[in-house]
């Protein structure tokens, strides 16, 4: 049930609206307030994972890339700034969900799995798991990158987004 909880948030955290994905009406974090967060790359920012543990990452199966050529940066907040806090990952497996359907998007989950594992540290470090469901009502944290805005141009949607 935790996992379920954990896909939830993960869900909302890194799926992508049909428009922009982005997070509208959030507020910036503080930085390293959010450190089991994970930016996918290709070159470039192109989706969202949480750290579970020291060698996986859950995401969403729509996010895919080759494995062999994704990367995976921890430890970010504003992925235009070298902040020295990042690690930048190779990937070595993808799992998705066995009942992943890329056109209904049903079972939209994927685990990435690291070359080697990440080093723990203020910025990096894997999700707290709760150790039961939350009690409806419970208010929780849905975090990205993103804009706060809904107007593009007056939000850089660069900084971490909550």
């Amino acid at each position: 049930m935790r996992l379920l909880v954990l896909l939830v948030l993960v869900g909302a955290a890194v799926a992508m609206p049909p428009k922009d994905g982005r997070i509208i009406g959030g507020t910036e974090c503080k930085p390293n307030s959010q450190p089991w967060m994970a930016s996918l790359n290709y070159g470039y920012h192109f989706c969202g994972a949480v750290l579970i543990n020291e060698q996986w990452l859950l995401s969403v199966a729509h996010c895919w890339y080759n494995p062999y050529s994704m990367q995976i940066m921890l430890g970010e907040h504003d992925v235009r700034v070298f902040e020295g806090t990042e690690q930048l990952m190779k990937t070595n497996t993808i799992v998705w969900h066995p009942s992943y359907n890329y056109q209904t998007l049903d079972h939209d989950i994927m685990m990435i799995k690291l070359f080697h594992p990440v080093t723990i540290t203020n910025a990096v470090r894997p999700v707290a798991l709760p150790s039961a469901c939350p009690v409806s009502g419970t208010p929780c944290t849905v975090a990205g990158w993103g804009t706060t805005q809904v107007e593009p141009e007056s939000s850089v949607g660069t900084a971490f987004p909550q």
